[in-house]
Parts: structure tokens; sequence; C-alpha cells
């Protein structure tokens, strides 16, 4: 003969909660996996040859440098929130930047604006996308 420690109603309610703690789980995992939660920074860098230079014959080469910015979709509710991950990928753009060419700073800034222009879709979506997260 078995016996149990636990009464069979109590067994019941344990598994029960076990089970629905499992599916929040899954659940949520499942949920993140359909957002990525970064914004993807891209920044030129010379490495690949992509002409020559009309003066010289120089090959002129590129590449890009990308930084990841990470953040919470629940940050992206409030205005402050919107401008720290502008502010995120403001400083991801001049690190990348600089990482690309640290010699040229003429060069930095139109760099740097390029890759926030280039940023700005997947910052505006991210935003779209936790405001109507919220909202439900």
């Amino acid at each position: 003969m078995t016996t149990s420690t636990l009464p069979n109603a109590r067994r019941t309610r344990l598994l029960v909660t076990l089970a629905i703690g499992a599916v929040a789980i899954i659940s949520a995992r499942a949920y993140a996996a359909d957002y990525d939660d970064e914004i993807t920074v891209s920044a030129p860098k010379r490495v690949k040859t992509v002409g020559r230079d009309s003066t010289t014959g120089a090959p002129i080469e590129e590449t890009v440098v990308t930084a990841k910015v990470h953040y919470e979709p629940v940050w992206l509710t409030t205005s402050s929130g919107v401008a720290l991950l502008n502010d995120s990928v403001l400083d991801a753009a001049r690190k990348a930047c600089d990482s690309a060419d640290p010699v040229d700073e003429d060069d930095d800034r139109t760099c740097v604006r390029n890759a926030v222009e280039s940023a700005k879709p997947q910052v505006d979506a991210a935003i779209a996308r936790a405001r109507s997260t919220a909202k439900n």
C-alpha cells in the first residue's frame, strides 16, 4: 500500500499550478522569441573594395561595423524611455564609427548621422510594438 504525504485535492492543485506555470514560461519565451529586444546600428568601415580613387587609383574599400543596442520594451512606453533608447543608439553609432575610422573626425559626424538614420526604422518599430502591447 502506497501512502502520500499530500491529500489528493492538494496534490491536484499543486499539479495544476505547476502546469499553469510551465505554460506561462513557455508563452513568455515564445513572445520574447517573436521580438528581439535590440536595435542594430551600422557604420561603414573601409575593408571591402568598392571602387578606385580617381586621383590616385588606390582601391576604395568598405564594410560594415555593427553594434547592438539592447532595451526593455516596457521602457518605450514613456517619453523618457524613448529618449534613453535614442541616446543609446547615438552612443552605439559613435562607437561603431570610431571603430570604423578612428582618425577622420569630419567623416565621423557623417558616419554617426548615417548610422543613426539606418537604425531609425528599427527604433520606430520597437516603440510602436511596445506601445501597442501596453494598450492590450
